[in-house]
C-alpha cells in the first residue's frame, strides 16, 4: 500500500505565511456565514431581500475575492524575506497585491454603505435620513478617490510594480486611507446612536439596540493597529518580510466590517425598535392564506401576556374570493382573549366558531414623517370589529 505525503507549510522563523493564510480564511468563512445567517433569518420571516442585504452580499463577494488574491500573495512574498524570492514570484506579489489592494477598498465601502442603507430604511424622520444620506455620499467620494488613487500607484504601463517602479508614497496613503476610515467607523457608531437615543422606547431596549450597532467598536482597534505597523514599515528594507502583521490588521478591519454588519440587521433587533419609528415591523392581514404573527402586547388594555401568541389566519369561502383574518390561538380551538369595548374576552368559543377581527378604522398623524421624535407615529388609534360565526359560513 503506498501511502501519499502532502507537505504543508509551517510557520518559521523565516516564514509567518502560513499564519497570514490561516487567520485570513478564518476571518473571511466567518464572515460569509454571517452574512449568510442574517440573508437566512430575512427570508425564513418572508422579509424580501433589500439593498442593504444586497450591497452586503456584494460586500461580501469582494472579500471573498479578495481573500483569494491574498492567498496568492502568500507563497510569493508574505512574511519571507525578499532575498529568498525569486523574480517571479516577486511579480506575482506585485499583481495579487495590486488586485487585493483595490478589492480591499471596494468591499469596505460596500459594507458600510450597506449599514446607512439599513439606517435610511428604518427610520422616516428626514434630518436622519438626510444625515444617512450626506454620509455615504462622503463614503462613496472617498472609496472613488482611494481607488482610483490606489489603481495608478506607479507609472504605467506598470501600475502595480510598487517594488520596483516610480509610485508615490504608498505607506503615507495607506496612513491616511487608514485614518479617514476610523473617522467614517466612528460615525457609523455615532449615527445609530443619535437616531435611537430619541425613540421612545425603554432605556434598557435602547442600550440593547446601541449595543447592536456599536459592535462596529470591534474594527477601530485593527485599524489602529494598521496605522501602528504602516509607520513600522517606513524605515525598512524587507518589506516582503516586516509586512506580515500589518496584512492581519488588514483582513480583521475588512472581515470584522462585514461581521458588524450583520449584528444590528437581525430582524429580532428590530422588533425592538417596534415603536411606530420602524417601518419594517408592520403586521399587515395578507389574502390567500398567508400567516401573520401577531403579538397580543399591541393591546394595550390586556393584562395577560402569557397566553399562546394569536396568528392572524385568512378564512376563505368558496363563493367569496376575499379572505377574512381569523384569530385563533396556537394549539388551541378557536377563541379571543383580546379586551373589546372594555370588557375582556377569555372563554372558549364552540368548537364551530371562529374569531373574525377586521380593521373597522385608522388613524394617524400624516405628517409623522416629518417630526422630530417618534411620537407622532406611536400615537395611533385602531379600532376592531370582532365577531363569531360557526365554521363554513362567511361574514
Amino acid at each position: 500500500m503506498s501511502a501519499v505525503l502532502i507537505s504543508r507549510e509551517t510557520v518559521t522563523a523565516d516564514n509567518y505565511g502560513p499564519a497570514v493564510s490561516v487567520v485570513t480564511w478564518i476571518l473571511v468563512v466567518s464572515a460569509v456565514l454571517g452574512v449568510l445567517l442574517k440573508v437566512g433569518l430575512g427570508i425564513s420571516a418572508r422579509v424580501p431581500i433589500g439593498s442593504d442585504d444586497a450591497t452586503l452580499i456584494f460586500a461580501t463577494v469582494l472579500s471573498i475575492a479578495q481573500s483569494i488574491t491574498v492567498s496568492i500573495q502568500i507563497p510569493n512574498g508574505v512574511g519571507r524575506h525578499r532575498e529568498s524570492l525569486t523574480g517571479a514570484q516577486l511579480d506575482r506579489f506585485e499583481k495579487a497585491e495590486y488586485a487585493a489592494s483595490l478589492l480591499f477598498i471596494a468591499s469596505l465601502a460596500s459594507s458600510k454603505i450597506s449599514i446607512l442603507v439599513l439606517l435610511r430604511r428604518i427610520t422616516p424622520i428626514s434630518s436622519h435620513r438626510r444625515l444617512t444620506l450626506a454620509m455615504g455620499v462622503f463614503i462613496a467620494t472617498w472609496s472613488v478617490a482611494s481607488l482610483f488613487a490606489s489603481a495608478f500607484r506607479c507609472t504605467l504601463p506598470t501600475a502595480w510594480k510598487v517594488l520596483h517602479n516610480q509610485c508615490f508614497n504608498q505607506i503615507s496613503f495607506s496612513v491616511s486611507y487608514a485614518s479617514l476610515n476610523l473617522i467614517t467607523e466612528v460615525a457609523l457608531i455615532g449615527i445609530p446612536t443619535y437616531i435611537v437615543w430619541n425613540v421612545h422606547i425603554s432605556r434598557r431596549r435602547k442600550y440593547v439596540v446601541i449595543g447592536c450597532f456599536g459592535a462596529r467598536l470591534a474594527v477601530i482597534g485593527p485599524i489602529i493597529a494598521q496605522v501602528i505597523q504602516l509607520n513600522g514599515l517606513r524605515s525598512t528594507t524587507d518589506i516582503t518580510f516586516d509586512s506580515w502583521p500589518y496584512y492581519i490588521s488588514n483582513q480583521l478591519v475588512l472581515n470584522l466590517s462585514l461581521l458588524t454588519v450583520c449584528v444590528p440587521s437581525i430582524k429580532n433587533f428590530l422588533i425592538g425598535l417596534e415603536s411606530g419609528m420602524i417601518q419594517t415591523g408592520d403586521f399587515r392581514l395578507r389574502k390567500s392564506g398567508t400567516t401573520t404573527a401577531a403579538s397580543n402586547s399591541t393591546n394595550p388594555t390586556s393584562s395577560n401576556n402569557n397566553h399562546p401568541s394569536l396568528r392572524l389566519h385568512t378564512l376563505a369561502n368558496a363563493n367569496n374570493e376575499d379572505a377574512s383574518p381569523v384569530v385563533v390561538a396556537d394549539g388551541e380551538p378557536p377563541h379571543d382573549r383580546r379586551s373589546i369595548n372594555g370588557d375582556t374576552v377569555g372563554s372558549r368559543l364552540p368548537s364551530d366558531a371562529s374569531t373574525v377581527a377586521s380593521v373597522e378604522s385608522s388613524s394617524e398623524n400624516p405628517n409623522w414623517g416629518d417630526s422630530p421624535s417618534s411620537e407622532s407615529k406611536i400615537v395611533r388609534t385602531t379600532e376592531w370589529r370582532v365577531e363569531f360565526q360557526p365554521q363554513g359560513k362567511a361574514i
